[in-house]
Order: structure tokens, then sequence, then C-alpha cells
């Protein structure tokens, strides 16, 4: 109906809107929090804050067991049954966060890394319970996108603010750690008063929906582990084979292109709900939407990638100074990926929209030594069947991770 549309393009348009107010604010005190620590601290505390944070993401990733886009897929669906889905999955990532918190600090004395990486790792490892907590992606079903921009830009206020000064008074990496999971949790509260303030009460959790939430969660974690496999495993083998210097040049290229990577985020995190409802009501209609979401961000990508290749080295000199003279280098390289890594995160939300996790997990597992390329630049710089999508789209070479909707929220210092 002509209506409908009208509503739901308003809707979409305006949380957009929203979500892109958000992400701009939230870049950009990722973008300050961030040189101020690489200005002050230097590239090998930079590198070993780099370490750690890889090494927490992937326990984060495990303990929230696929549950998280799982969920938040279902209430879309199934809106009667949001608040114990929520609630069962609350639990059981609390319940993994406890265990992986533990094994997070036993391993942490083993890992091949130096003292101060190790010691970072520790004093991050709170953030593992902390995201057990995060309820962000219950807004974003609901459709709550300015209260989300809300709650997400207050987060990482505090996050950045706590960071900066820490790092300016006490010279420290640890104290951006502890800043990190500081303002990950006054997110987290931030959320848990909007949505009772909202009306949402959780109920209690459920044996039987936790039992059919873990069976079908499976393929959701396989695909995050593989996503952050292709996000920071090149971190840890550098970390493990290089200098904590080097990991911190290669470290303050990388960020920038994951700030470019994370803005096809919030196109995600806006449609993802309608692609459900359209795949779920009007296969075609999902695949035009989809298609024409695609392509609008891989231009946006091919445009960007001009630019950088051409002011790579000017970018990192004047954002981080001359002891980062490699990270230019570093920068051009990676920065190709950018619109493969758009097409391909939208690509792997419209199938977890769908409902096709495993088609997804399979196509990510058959890439091809993905990190080869980051290993060559660090060794330079150191010298539905009816549904009618074109997967072709996605490129086994893309260096960058499909980006999922409801992937759990990290405080935007140096992630």
């Amino acid at each position: 109906m002509p209506g409908s549309g009208l509503r739901t393009r308003r809707r979409l348009v305006r949380g957009a809107a929203l979500m892109f107010a958000s992400e701009v604010a939230v870049r950009a005190l990722t973008l300050v929090s961030m040189l101020v620590v690489a200005r002050v601290l230097g590239p090998t505390a930079l590198g070993q804050l780099a370490i750690a944070q890889a090494v927490v993401a992937y326990a984060n990733v495990v303990g929230d067991a696929g549950l998280t886009t799982l969920t938040q897929r279902s209430m879309v669906r199934e809106p009667i049954r949001a608040e114990r889905l929520v609630a069962t999955t609350t639990s059981i990532q609390l319940a993994l966060s406890a265990l992986l918190v533990i094994a997070v600090l036993g391993a942490s004395a083993v890992l091949p890394v130096d003292q101060t990486a190790r010691h970072l790792v520790t004093v991050l490892s709170p953030l593992i319970a902390v995201q057990a907590l995060n309820l962000f992606y219950v807004l974003q079903a609901r459709e709550q996108f300015g209260t989300l921009a809300a709650v997400r830009t207050l987060g990482q206020i505090a996050a950045a603010s706590l960071s900066v000064v820490l790092v300016i008074v006490t010279r420290s990496n640890t104290w951006v750690a502890v800043a990190i999971w500081t303002g990950a949790l006054l997110a987290d509260m931030l959320c848990f008063g909007a949505l009772r303030d909202g009306g949402f009460r959780l109920r209690l959790p459920s044996w039987n929906v936790g039992k059919d939430l873990l069976r079908q969660g499976w393929p959701y974690l396989a695909i995050s582990l593989l996503s952050w496999v292709l996000l920071n495993f090149d971190v840890l083998v550098i970390g493990a084979t290089r200098s904590s210097h080097e990991v911190g040049e290669y470290t303050a290229a990388y960020r920038i292109v994951l700030i470019a990577i994370g803005l096809v985020g919030l196109v995600g995190a806006v449609a993802f709900p309608e692609l459900v409802r359209r795949y779920r009501d009007d296969l075609s209609a999902f695949s035009r939407f989809l298609t024409a979401l695609v392509r609008q961000s891989t231009r946006v990508g091919y445009a960007m990638v001009a630019f950088v290749a051409i002011a790579a080295p000017k970018i990192a000199f004047t954002l981080y100074g001359a002891e980062y003279r490699q990270s230019g280098f570093i920068l051009a390289v990676l920065f190709l990926s950018v619109p493969l890594s758009y097409a391909n995160s939208l690509m792997g939300i419209g199938l977890l929209a769908s409902g096709r996790p495993s088609r997804l997990r399979s196509m990510m597992a058959s890439r091809r030594a993905p990190r080869a390329k980051c290993a060559h630049v660090t060794e330079c710089s150191s010298s539905g069947p009816r549904c009618t999508i074109d997967f072709s789209m996605l490129s086994r070479g893309s260096s960058m991770a499909l980006a999922e909707p409801a992937t759990p929220a990290i405080p935007h210092i140096l992630t």
C-alpha cells in the first residue's frame, strides 16, 4: 500500500538520521581519544593496548554465544515473546561471562606477548561481564533509534572523556583500559533505564527457551568468531611475532580503517528490522531493498579509497606525528578493502535477516588466508530459494569482517 510504504520510508529516514548523528559523535570521540592515547603514550603503549583488546574481544564473542543477533531477530518476528527472550539471553550470557573472565585471567599469564600487554588483558577483563549486560540490541529491535543514539553517545562521551583525562594525568595505558569498561557499564545502565521507562520489563528466564536459543545460536556464534578472526587475528599474530612498537604503527592505521568500515554498521542497524519484515512478507521487495543498500554503500567506499590512496601518508603524519612514519603506507593498503567490506557487511546482514546464518558461515569459512595481505604489509612497514540476490558480490579476499547488526557494543576507544 502506498501509505504504508511512505510511513516505512519516513521511519527509516528518521532512524538513519538519528543513528548517523550518533555515529558521527561516537566516531569523533573515538578519533579524539585514540589520537590523545597515540600521541601521549606512543606506538608501543598503543600496541600493547590493542593486543589486550583483541584478546578480550574473542572472549566477548564466545560470551555472546551467538544469541544477541538471534534474539534481536526473534524479537522482530515475535514481539510478544520479547521480554522472556531477552531475560533468558542475558542470563545465559552472564553465566558464560563469569567462566570466561576466569579463563582469560588464566590465559593472560601464558600469552606470547610482553608483560605489560598481559597486565592490560587482566585490567580489561571486566569488560566481558559488562558486555553480557548490554541491551542495545533491544532498543534496535524495538526501533527506538532516538533512545539508542542518545545512550550510545552519552556512554562514549563518558568513556572518551575519562580516558583522555586519565592518560594525560597518569601517562599510563592501564587507565585507558579501565575507562573502556567503565564507559560500557555506564551505557548499560542508561540503556536499562531507558527500557524501563519505555515499559519494557524482564520476565523470569525460561530453561526451555534457553535450550532453544542455544541450539539455534551456534551458527551465529560461528559467524561472530569468523568475523573476529578476520578483524583481530592479525593483531595477535603481529603481537606474538613482532614488537609492540610495530603493533602500534599497524594499529594506528587499522583503527582508521575500522572507523570507516563502522559507518556501514549504522546502515545495517537501521535497516535490519525492515529487512526481517520484508523477507517475511515480500521476497522481491527484500531483494530490491538489499541490492540498493549494497550498491550505494560500495559507491561511497570507492570514493573513499581514491581519496585515501592519495592522502594516506599525510593523514597518518597529521593525526599521529613522526613516530608513526610507517602507518601511512599500511593505511593506504588496508583501505583498499573498504568497498568490499561494505558489500560483505550488508550482504551478511541480509543473510542474518533472512534467517540463513549457515549460508553466511559457509561463505566466510571458505575465504583463503585473508590475513596474508596484512602480514605482507607488516613486513614492508618493518623494513532464500526465491530471493534473487547476487551473493557473488561477497568477496573472499576482503580482509575485514562481516559486520553484524547486533554485535556487542564495545566503547569505541581504540576499537
